[in-house]
């Protein structure tokens, strides 16, 4: 009779956490944050010969501000 071994490999503690895509992000935050930004610029190419560009940056950057705080932004504590 063959004897099978036991491989033992070592298990991180943090298996639940989720992974880190790019500049410390999950895939949702990315996709969402993402989604704001490039909705801001669709937004400036169809309206940017009607509305003057510091008026267009004075509207997206609290937009962006408040995308960026609702996705960082940890729910109960």
């Amino acid at each position: 009779m063959s004897e099978q071994r036991e491989i033992r490999v070592p298990m991180p503690a943090d298996v639940d956490r989720p992974d880190r895509i790019a500049f410390g992000l999950t895939m949702r935050q990315c996709l969402i944050l993402g989604g704001v930004a490039a909705g801001l610029w669709a937004a400036y190419q169809v309206l940017g010969h009607v509305v003057p560009a510091l008026v267009a940056l004075a509207v997206a950057i609290p937009v962006m501000g408040l995308a960026i705080v609702i996705t960082l932004g940890r729910r109960a504590g």
